[in-house]
């Protein structure tokens, strides 16, 4: 039977004895003050009583210009094409040809129907003597009398259709597109020319509805063009389209150039600024406004507690945005001191000479 060896000592045993106190020292109740352990140094706030104020807006947008007036030339008889005298580029003054179209055929149906006409007139006199003596009946008469507004109307007729072969210019303008050549036979309401009005530009631009509100045809517009150099040149609101898209809610507004200046033409890139008219309105800053989503919201300070207030912003002007609903006037809104800051957490107004919680300067937040 072999001897019975005792287990070495445990390594910890010593430890755990030296662990002791300090677990007891633990265990007892502190004899610091409560009120002295909770104690936390007071979050502190800068506020902003908004007031009405009456500010005015500028907005620039880009457009590309274009032609007011365009017309499409077409031909308004069928034939031979004879002259069509410009071509893409050229200006042609007010009361210039277009176009002329052969008209022999026409000439010569209108000496057939003027020959008629001129039987008819002479059959309808010999028939109203001859009713004076009852030598032909009441009928005849009317009939003559028939073939007689019948012959008119077909002189009528070709003589219109003799001015169908040839267009004048109704205004100045240059020519855009060429679409025929002399020679060619063409039908009716064949497209030859385009023609432009280079004294009457517009450009179409894009604003919110709430912009649309405050702007009325007739407004005036500073426009520059890339092309021109950094001139400003002057325009006005020629329409404001009626309908707003309902998914970006913005419309639609055409500036026409007013007058059209040397060099500007059609396709160019135009940088419209708009003036708004001021009106009274609650701005706060950019910085102060939160969202989240449930959606924007700023914090009030009231009874010296930070309050959760959803608001409804609308333009943004330098550093500032307009709150449209949810803000009266006399509000204090919270402007500084934002970080860590919750609904009903108790806030003491800052000094001059205090820091706010996070008194650094956000993006977009002046320092």
């Amino acid at each position: 039977m072999k001897p019975t060896t005792a287990p070495p000592p445990s390594p910890w045993k010593p430890l755990r004895w030296m662990l002791l106190p300090l677990l007891l020292a633990a265990c007892q109740p502190s004899t610091e003050p409560a009120a002295a352990r909770q104690e936390r140094p007071p979050h502190r706030v800068e506020v902003l009583v908004v007031q009405y104020e009456e500010a005015a807006l500028q907005r620039e947008r880009g457009g590309t210009l274009a032609a007011e007036r365009i017309l499409n030339v077409v031909a308004r008889e069928e034939g031979v094409l004879l002259e069509l005298p410009y071509r893409r580029g050229d200006a042609v003054a007010a009361g210039a040809l277009l176009y002329r179209i052969d008209d022999a055929l026409l000439q010569n149906a209108l000496r057939r129907a003027r020959a008629t006409l001129e039987e008819a007139q002479q059959s309808v006199e010999r028939m109203r003597s001859l009713r004076t003596s009852r030598a032909v009946s009441e009928e005849q008469v009317v009939t003559a009398e028939t073939a007689l507004t019948l012959a008119s109307v077909a002189v009528e007729e070709l003589t219109l259709r003799l001015g169908y072969t040839r267009m004048t210019a109704p205004f100045a303008a240059i020519v855009s597109e060429r679409l025929a050549e002399p020679g060619e036979y063409v039908t009716a309401r064949q497209s030859l020319l385009t023609l432009i009005d280079p004294s009457a530009l517009v450009t179409e631009v894009t604003l919110s509805e709430q912009l649309l509100a405050r702007l009325h045809v007739g407004d005036p517009v500073t426009l520059t063009l890339d092309a021109l150099g950094s001139q400003r040149h002057s325009g006005t609101i020629a329409r404001i389209h009626p309908a707003i898209n309902p998914t970006t809610r913005q419309g639609q507004v055409e500036v026409r150039l007013d007058p059209a200046p040397s060099g500007a033409r059609p396709g160019q890139l135009a940088r419209a600024t708009f003036t708004i008219r001021p009106e009274p309105q609650l701005l706060v800053p950019f910085a102060a406004l939160r969202s989240d989503l449930q959606g924007e919201y700023l914090y009030l300070y009231r009874d010296g507690k930070a309050h959760r207030q959803a608001v409804r912003t609308g333009s943004a002007m330098d550093q500032r945005v307009q709150v449209l609903e949810g803000l009266t006037e006399g509000d204090q809104v919270i402007v500084r001191g934002l970080m860590d800051l919750r609904h009903a957490k108790p806030v003491t107004l800052r000094t001059s000479s205090e820091p706010a919680a996070d008194d650094h300067p956000r993006i977009g937040e002046q320092p």
